[in-house]
């Protein structure tokens, strides 16, 4: 059975290895972990026979796995991607392990690792799981500098622990100074969008994009509940000739629109907002409706109802929402617009539309008699429908099948062909909830697509076709809170109760060390810069730090005169040249203790013979006799 022995370099390697794997393994696709995982078996699989020419190896197996690293990273050289390439290269250097100076080398890749994790990251597994990495780091290159191997005792790891608590200083430093900064190239244009919100919907587009389980953000509020969270991150309004749903651009409506948003005078602010956005690279904040961003660096498009920032959001960022209503009017214009459709629509379709639109009361009839469709019992939700193209008709009369852009694209169509006006709204819906923080997690697979019909007296309303389908008829879903309302428990079975808990508990964490670091990282590091520069608070620190130093000093000399075996011998010297001794180093003890008068001698006695029997004849002594024997020594 394989045993982890802290004194085996080797051992303490692979400790390292594991830790900065796991320090950024949640911030990589389940792609990239497979590929580690591949790699690591074959790195040691080939360590335990016997290769010859390893470094030619290892060089070719290094310039394939950076090129299989660069793909993975949809050929963006990210901060993320380098430091891909530095877990890469550990691997590689771990199977090129066989002396002290390989060791030290690893040791450093591990450090630059965590130090570059402490700096980019802000979330609070990773920069635990950094720090352990400096602290095990920091105890290997002080292993390694030993001649001979130590033993494992309470003295020696008592040194180790001191050494590692010195690093504890300089990680507040990183956190406190250095701020986290993105450096991103597009080499080559990525060729799939799985961050966030497509460009274009097309039937099958959330499939692709949902199929994740990478955190997007987390929001809070204390009036909020589930129904209520569809978080608006995108419009769209334009089906073009090859029936793809796109984004027009706000600018080509200004004429049109330009008064259509009207807030109202009195804002009742009863409703505050906290949410925490995992940088995306683009500018989309998402926002639930009727809700106004408390941010002097977003944009609010109040025809879309949509909120941007005016920069790439590179950062975890903390944003604060209110209460805002609103009322909106559109020109005669606008109505027709959200009515358009291209040529390219099916016979099927319009003639289904035309004659159901015929035997209705009203609007809102008709709408009815669309969302009766799928709730009768026909239509099913899936994550793997037929592959139809864009053919909404053979959807909606043939498969009956599909994901949240079919229902959504579907009945903005349906509505439009009898003069409706909608629209489709893609963001993020429901999330998880966490019973510890009260707040909701939501994921990437957590993507959803609704609808927006425009009612004369009522504006737009949110329609989600998908709310429609019976619970027994959701075949599997990536959204947690449509896999836990439905008949399907499969979802269920990856994970235990207690493992959720725990789960839970660290998203908690996490939560708890964002809003902290987070909001510093945003608003108070120029005042703590500032504050290191004035006269003041300098004089403070050095007046603290002397203090620190010298109850570290106090505890260091009580761990003396209680715990260590040796006694103040060194300062009894020091004391004895004070008074005139001429003592040199090569002067032993009976040497010394015949030069002192013999009136000093019946006092000092019994310290002397106590050192004699400590140190020559290593005779068990307890705290106390210690104790006693340097206190006489303090006293002299």
């Amino acid at each position: 059975m394989f045993k982890i022995d802290f004194k085996n370099f080797n051992h303490i390697a692979i400790i390292l290895l594991g830790l900065s794997i796991f320090s950024i393994i949640f911030e990589i696709s389940n792609f990239n972990k497979i590929f580690w995982l591949i790699s690591i078996s074959i790195v040691i699989i080939s360590k335990l026979f016997r290769i010859k020419y390893k470094k030619i190896y290892s060089a070719l197996f290094s310039f394939i796995a950076i090129y299989l690293q660069f793909k993975l990273d949809a050929h963006i050289l990210s901060k993320e991607f380098f430091l891909n390439i530095l877990v890469i290269l550990l691997i590689l250097k771990y199977f090129e392990l066989n002396n002290k100076q390989e060791h030290y080398f690893f040791n450093y890749i591990c450090i630059f690792i965590a130090i570059s994790s402490l700096i980019y990251g802000q979330d609070f597994i990773s920069s635990f799981i950094s720090t352990l990495i400096i602290v095990f780091s920091i105890s290997h290159l002080y292993l390694l500098n030993q001649r001979e191997i130590l033993k494992i005792n309470f003295k020696n790891l008592t040194k180790l622990l001191s050494l590692s608590l010195i690093t504890i200083p300089f990680i507040i430093v990183i956190y406190l100074i250095f701020p986290r900064q993105e450096i991103s190239i597009d080499i080559l244009p990525s060729q799939k969008n799985t961050m966030g919100i497509p460009d274009k919907i097309q039937l099958g587009t959330f499939d692709r994009v949902s199929n994740s389980s990478q955190k997007i953000f987390t929001y809070k509020d204390d009036f909020t509940i589930e129904e209520q969270l569809y978080f608006r991150v995108k419009i769209f309004d334009l089906l073009s000739n090859k029936k793809d749903w796109l984004s027009s651009k706000v600018n080509n409506f200004n004429n049109e629109y330009k008064n259509t948003f009207i807030p109202f005078d009195e804002i009742e602010q009863k409703y505050k907002g906290t949410l925490i956005l995992e940088p995306n690279n683009r500018k989309w904040i998402p926002s639930l409706k009727n809700t106004r961003v408390l941010d002097n660096v977003t944009n609010f498009d109040d025809l879309n109802l949509v909120f941007k920032s005016n920069s790439r959001i590179v950062n975890k960022e903390v944003y604060t929402s209110t209460y805002f209503p609103s009322k909106m009017n559109l020109s005669k214009n606008l109505k027709e617009y959200y009515t358009l459709l291209p040529n390219t629509i099916d016979i099927e379709l319009i003639d289904w539309a035309t004659t159901t639109y015929a035997n209705s009361i009203n609007s809102n009839d008709y709408i009815n008699k669309v969302l009766a469709e799928f709730s009768g019992g026909e239509f099913y939700y899936s994550l793997k429908p037929a592959n139809l193209g864009n053919n909404y008709s053979k959807f909606f009369f043939e498969t009956k099948e599909g994901y949240c852009e079919y229902y959504a694209g579907t009945l903005a169509i349906l509505t439009r062909l009898v003069g409706i006006p909608s629209r489709i709204v893609a963001g993020f819906y429901a999330g998880e909830y966490n019973n510890y923080g009260k707040f909701f997690n939501f994921n990437q697979s957590d993507a959803h697509a609704w609808v927006e019909v425009w009612f004369e007296d009522r504006g737009w309303i949110r329609i989600d076709p998908t709310a429609f389908i019976p619970k027994k008829n959701i075949k599997n879903s990536n959204n947690y809170f449509v896999r836990e309302n439905s008949t399907d428990v499969s979802g269920n079975l990856i994970f235990s109760k207690t493992f959720r808990k725990l789960y839970n508990y660290a998203r908690y964490l996490d939560y708890k060390w964002t809003n902290t670091f987070v909001q510093y990282d945003k608003k108070s590091r120029k005042n703590v810069l500032k504050k290191f520069l004035d006269k003041k608070f300098l004089i403070k620190l050095i007046n603290n730090t002397i203090l620190i130093i010298l109850g570290l000093f106090l505890l260091f000399l009580t761990y003396n005169i209680l715990y260590n075996k040796n006694i103040l011998y060194p300062l009894l010297i020091y004391k004895l040249k004070r008074k005139g001794l001429k003592i040199k180093p090569f002067h032993t003890h009976q040497e010394i203790f015949k030069m002192i008068d013999l009136s000093e001698q019946k006092k000092l006695k019994d310290i002397f013979n106590f050192y004699e029997l400590n140190t020559f004849q290593y005779i068990h002594n307890n705290v106390f006799e210690r104790l006693n024997v340097n206190l006489k020594i303090l006293k002299y």
